[in-house]
């Protein structure tokens, strides 16, 4: 029975001795290139997404922390291996591990590791030799004592000592198995843990009322949102029918197929940008019965988009030579263009609504063919296909002067 225990021991020992070997042989050069790369592509990910400044929408900040934990997690094991091995990380390596020291700590504070070394240290010089002189002293007695249950006793207190001398040796490297196996990186011993915290969603609220704070902010959101759903559109096929700006968000988030309309598109854009809530974007269809009777086409037509920018005080601009990147241009049909629907305050009745680009382009969501090309698309200013320019409008902060 003795003997099966001891053997039970060393096998245990051995396992543990084994697996931390393995583990630390995960650290090679090529892996260590490998996450490097993975680091520096996260990084530049999450500057190209503006992680850092203000969020506008939920699918933003999933991305961002997405990007955010894959970056920390590329840093672990970075850590780890200089840990190993620093003959694995190359000057520029080393750089960012400095750069990034204050966000990766081990998981035992340094202070507390020294003590936890010194404490084993004592143990395994003090533990050899307190079993060595209380086995000899056991034995001893037994031995002039001429008893033998007195000796089997000190031979198995002795049997006792030294698998409890053994298990102490193990320690560390149970400690190192136990860290591998739920740590949260899946390379390492996790001896570093490089923190992230995920960011919250900020809703960025735009004033009804002019201002002149955060224009280009706002601008460039625009473009950027137009030109990011434009991506998913035309790599996904979506063809044109009136859908609602909720269901093109939908789509673009998953980056699937779907169908959208001119109005759906600008829509979809304003509230990507966080320039309105998806409360006041889904709130449009009243605008269609109030101001235009009969020309109820759903919560996102044309019609809907024009009034709702007027009624929220967005700068209008009617001289075509005034436009800038950013400004929601709107159309009609015909050449000949008469208004069938007026406000009292001037509203014309629309009958597509694009976002000028610059430079003679526009994104636009009016047709199947514009919807499956990428980026903006070039036409003349007074004309989008056969749609003629009634006038356009920009965000209030934004000041209306000729180029």
């Amino acid at each position: 029975m003795k003997k099966r225990i001891i053997s039970i021991t060393i096998f245990i020992l051995s396992f543990f001795v084994i697996y931390g070997v393995k583990a630390e042989e995960k650290y090679t050069v090529a892996d260590v290139n490998y996450k490097f790369i993975e680091y520096n592509n996260a990084v530049s990910e999450y500057n190209a997404n503006n992680c850092n400044g203000t969020l506008y929408t939920q699918i933003v900040v999933n991305k961002c922390n997405s990007i955010g934990r894959t970056k920390m997690q590329a840093l672990t094991y970075l850590f780890n291996a200089k840990a190993y091995d620093k003959d694995l990380i190359s000057d520029d390596i080393q750089k960012v591990l400095d750069e990034n020291s204050s966000a990766c700590s081990s998981i035992i504070s340094s202070t507390l590791q020294e003590a936890i070394n010194k404490v084993y240290l004592l143990m395994y010089i003090a533990g050899p030799i307190l079993l060595i002189l209380f086995g000899s002293v056991d034995l001893t007695s037994a031995v002039v004592a001429g008893d033998e249950k007195q000796r089997k006793a000190a031979y198995t207190r002795f049997v006792r000592r030294t698998i409890s001398l053994v298990l102490l040796f193990a320690a560390p490297v149970l400690v190192r198995l136990l860290i591998n196996t739920f740590g949260m990186s899946d390379k390492t011993s996790n001896k570093y843990a490089c923190t992230y915290s995920d960011k919250k969603v900020t809703i960025s609220y735009i004033s009804r009322r002019r201002n002149n704070k955060g224009n280009a902010q706002v601008t460039a959101a625009i473009l950027d949102a137009a030109d990011k759903i434009k991506s998913v559109s035309s790599s996904k096929q979506w063809e044109y029918t009136c859908t609602g700006a909720a269901n093109v968000l939908n789509h673009y988030e998953s980056n699937t197929y779907t169908t959208m309309c001119c109005a759906d598109y600008v829509s979809a854009v304003l509230q990507l940008a966080g320039v309105f809530t998806a409360e006041e974007i889904n709130g449009m269809g009243s605008y269609n019965s109030e101001n235009c009777p009969g020309y109820n086409k759903g919560n996102t037509c044309a019609t809907a988009v024009h009034v709702f920018l007027h009624e929220h005080e967005w700068i209008r601009i009617t001289d075509i030579d005034d436009l800038e990147p950013g400004d929601i241009t709107f159309y009609w049909p015909q050449f000949d263009y008469t208004p069938s629907c007026l406000k009292e305050a001037g509203i014309n009745r629309a009958g597509h609504v694009e976002i000028y680009a610059g430079d003679n382009k526009a994104y636009s969501g009016g047709s199947t063919d514009g919807m499956r090309k990428a980026g903006a698309l070039g036409h003349t200013p007074s004309y989008s296909g056969e749609h003629r320019f009634i006038e356009a409008y920009r965000y209030p902060g934004k000041t209306n002067k000729k180029k």
